[in-house]
This record gives C-alpha cells, sequence and structure tokens, in this order.
C-alpha cells in the first residue's frame, strides 16, 4: 500500500513535470525522462495515465513508451490532427500500433464520431484493445487485420520491437517472425457497412505498405475526399520496387496538394507544426507527408500552416 501510494504521488509530480516542460526542447531532458523512468513508473506493460489525461497500456521503460508518458511523442503530428479534426468528424488510423494517435483522435471526435483503427501486429492490438477500453471509447472500432489491396490473409513479419512490424518482405529488420494475418481491402469494408462515412482524415503507418492501402481504398478517396498523413519511409518502400513518388502519385489524380510536416528548430518549438510544400514527382527522405484536397475547407489554423509555406 505504501509503496503504491508514493508510486502513484511521484506519478503525479512526474506528469506535472512533463506537463510543464512539454514545448521545451534541450538535448537531455528525454534522457532524464527515460533513464529515471523505472524509478517513477516500473517495468513492463501496464496501464498508465499520461501527461495528456489519456490512459495508455504501454511498457514505459521502452523509449517511445516513456516519451508517449510524457507527451514528447509526435507532437507535431497530433498538433496537425487536432487542426484537422473536430466533434463527429469519422477517420481512419491505419498502423494504429498500441493507439496513442487513435485515442488523441477518440478524444477530439468524440462520441458523436468514430476512429476506424487497423493493426495487424497481435500485440498491438491487445495493447490497442486495452487503451480503448481503459478510455471508454466505444466510438473506437478495433480491425485487427492488415488493411491492403486485396480480401483474404496475407505474410506478416512480426518484429521484437513494437512498431516495425511489417507486411514488406526482403527489408532491414532483423529478428522477425513470419506469421499470417487477415487483410481487407477498405472499400470492401466501407461498401459491406463495417465503415460509416464520410471520413474526414485517413493517417497511414504501415511500415512500407501504404501503396497496398491506398489501392484499397480508391472508392473511399475519390468519394469522399479525406485529408490524408501519410509516413514516407524510403528504405521501407524500397524492397517493392517502391519510392514516394510511387505513394504520392497515387493521391495526385485526385487532386491533392502535399506538405512535409516538421517540428520548427527552437527551445520552445515542442509541439508545434510547420509545412514545407512539396512536389510529388520529387524524391523524398524520410517523412510525414500531409495531403490536402484542393477545394476542400481548411480550418484557419490548417490555412495559416498552408499559408506560411507558400511564403516559406
Amino acid at each position: 500500500m505504501g509503496n503504491s501510494f508514493f508510486r502513484d504521488r511521484l506519478q503525479d509530480v512526474a506528469r506535472g513535470i512533463g506537463r510543464g516542460l512539454r514545448r521545451v526542447r534541450v538535448r537531455g531532458i528525454p534522457r532524464v525522462m527515460y533513464m529515471t523512468a523505472p524509478l517513477v513508473l516500473g517495468r513492463g506493460l501496464q496501464v498508465v495515465r499520461s501527461v495528456s489525461g489519456l490512459k495508455l497500456m504501454l511498457d514505459p521503460c521502452a523509449y517511445t513508451g516513456c516519451m508517449m508518458f510524457y507527451g514528447r511523442y509526435s507532437t507535431e503530428i497530433l498538433r496537425l490532427l487536432k487542426m484537422t479534426v473536430g466533434e463527429g468528424d469519422r477517420v481512419l488510423d491505419v498502423g494504429t500500433q498500441l493507439g496513442y494517435i487513435t485515442s488523441h483522435l477518440a478524444q477530439w471526435v468524440g462520441p458523436n464520431g468514430g476512429v476506424y483503427s487497423f493493426e495487424a501486429d497481435p500485440r498491438a492490438v491487445e495493447q490497442l484493445r486495452t487503451t480503448v477500453r481503459e478510455n471508454r471509447f466505444d466510438w473506437v472500432k478495433v480491425f485487427p487485420i492488415a488493411a491492403s489491396d486485396r480480401e483474404g490473409s496475407i505474410s506478416f513479419n512480426v518484429s521484437p520491437v513494437l512498431g516495425w512490424s511489417t507486411a514488406v518482405n526482403g527489408t532491414h529488420l532483423t529478428g522477425l517472425t513470419t506469421i499470417e494475418v487477415p487483410c481487407s481491402r477498405i472499400d470492401d469494408l466501407v461498401n459491406a457497412g463495417e465503415i460509416r462515412r464520410p471520413i474526414r482524415l485517413i493517417k497511414i503507418d504501415v511500415e512500407g505498405s501504404e501503396c497496398a492501402v491506398l489501392d484499397g481504398m480508391r472508392q473511399l478517396i475519390a468519394e469522399d475526399r479525406p485529408f490524408v498523413l501519410t509516413e514516407i519511409n524510403p528504405d521501407m518502400l524500397r524492397p517493392s520496387g517502391l519510392s514516394s513518388r510511387d505513394l504520392l502519385g497515387r493521391l495526385q489524380p485526385f487532386g491533392y496538394r502535399f506538405y512535409r510536416v516538421y517540428q520548427p528548430q527552437g527551445i520552445l518549438g515542442g509541439g508545434e507544426t510547420a509545412f514545407a510544400e512539396v512536389d510529388p514527382a520529387s524524391e523524398l527522405e524520410a517523412c510525414d507527408v500531409f495531403c490536402a484536397p484542393e477545394g476542400t475547407p481548411l480550418s484557419s489554423a490548417l490555412q495559416t500552416l498552408v499559408d506560411r509555406a507558400k511564403h516559406a
């Protein structure tokens, strides 16, 4: 009882420190947080309340899990997503991992909206389901499958590192275990009534299978013209003979503009988001790209990012 009490108080202090340092980007702060995580948070998979107030099923002694607890993981992405969605929107999170972004999206769209989360790694699915349940996000629907360009099953390479599992063969990753997982086209799920439309936003992070995901939702993209946030990972695209040109080229015919997402430099740059417009025909390095359908009204915050990108 005593140890639990002091651990709880220590976590309260850590959350307060995390909130205070959220915007601060000084070399060494994440390292101190990571080194003290076993003392503050304990070891092994567990449900913890993060700086954002969400309950997350994670391993706080893993670097990524520690940064999620302190609210320092993908902060520029979270800020961008919050600019893009609102109450009542429906969104797809393809490549959900443990549910960090899904849980934030669920918080923002609320019970009148919907989040459709796709994850093929069985270990991540377990954490995702726990995170959804702990936050009572009944409007999140979990699909424990690989979103793809066909129906049936697919060989899936599970990595010992959560978030690195992939359906791509011949990558640089090691220690992989191959399993069979079900796969489906998102268009087929929409037509079967499993996903309600319209879809406002699609976030894709599937370690090199982004092209297959987009090929499986051409109808949805054509009809709903959602915003798309996709990871560009050349090392994972290359084994399939693909590049960023192939990935963005799948959206270009539908009338999209493309912006590389980055976090501005500066001590207080944490959580800030900036755009740089990119040519889809160019070869991009590893980054995240926000794809905005032309003619779709932007929130004022998004419009500011676009305007700044034009004058950069």
